[in-house]
Parts: structure tokens; C-alpha cells; sequence
């Protein structure tokens, strides 16, 4: 099998990927995205950038200002993506987006190198259809309750 037609389907799975979570992200209005786990995420970037300090304390941002004291209440991955679009404080609808545009390039890479993965379990049309149902796939979803 070509490397070259290899890469090719690999690329092709990345856009696929990359395509449908663009579509999902632009044409999804989120009215209080900073809310409930979010906000703790949130704060801990804020914290970690503006203050050197991994907490999810409101600190400075109370009224009045509290001390900020370390804590690793929450993991360390999610500020850590946020982190680098904290620049651009305080324009939160800036800082969610560029979060939601990093998350669509993690999404579409990771159909491509799983697609790479199941070349080396399946031959190269197994491993395009597992590509192509990562690229398809968004997110797992917890079945929803009624009560």
C-alpha cells in the first residue's frame, strides 16, 4: 500500500473532522458559556496567568478581593487550554472562541491519528471507516434522564 495515498486519506479525514466541528462551533450560540464546571476552569486559567497560581478562587475579581490560595481541585488540562487565550482579558466571548477553534483542531488531529492507529490493526479501507466515525463523532453524550 502507497505511504503516499496513506497520508492523503489521513489528510482528507483530518478536513472531514476539521469541517464538521467548524460547522457545529459557528453555528452554536452559547448564552452563559462561563458557568458551573466552566467557571472553575475559567478561573483557574485567569489565576494561573494573572497570578502565577493554580486556583479556582474568584481572588481579585471578588468584591471585595479575597487571597488567592493555591488549590488542584479541578485537573490541570482544561486551564492549561485556556491559559494561552487569557491575553485577551476581558473579552470572554474572544477567549471562549479561540477555546472552541483549539478544541476543533484537537478534534480533527485526533481523527487523523486515530485513523493512523487502525492502520495498524486493519488494512486501509477498515481504517478509513474507523477514521471517518472518529471524524463523525463530537463527543461522548451521557444518555438524558427524564424525570
Amino acid at each position: 500500500m502507497s505511504i503516499v495515498l496513506r497520508i492523503v486519506c489521513g489528510l482528507l479525514i483530518i478536513a472531514i473532522a476539521g469541517y464538521l466541528r467548524l460547522t457545529i462551533v459557528q453555528g452554536t450560540e452559547v448564552d452563559n458559556p462561563i458557568r458551573a464546571d466552566a467557571r472553575e476552569y475559567y478561573l483557574s486559567a485567569y489565576n494561573l496567568v494573572h497570578h502565577g497560581i493554580y486556583s479556582r478562587s474568584l481572588g481579585s475579581l471578588a468584591k471585595p478581593a479575597q487571597p488567592i490560595e493555591a488549590d488542584a481541585y479541578r485537573y490541570p488540562g482544561v486551564p492549561l487550554m485556556i491559559a494561552p487565550f487569557m491575553n485577551l482579558w476581558p473579552d470572554h466571548r474572544a477567549i471562549v472562541e479561540g477555546v472552541q477553534y483549539l478544541n476543533v483542531a484537537i478534534g480533527a488531529l485526533t481523527a487523523g491519528i486515530i485513523f493512523l492507529a487502525a492502520l495498524s490493526v486493519f488494512r486501509l479501507a477498515g481504517a478509513i471507516v474507523v477514521g471517518l466515525l472518529t471524524a463523525y463523532c463530537r463527543r461522548p453524550r451521557r444518555p438524558s434522564s427524564s424525570r
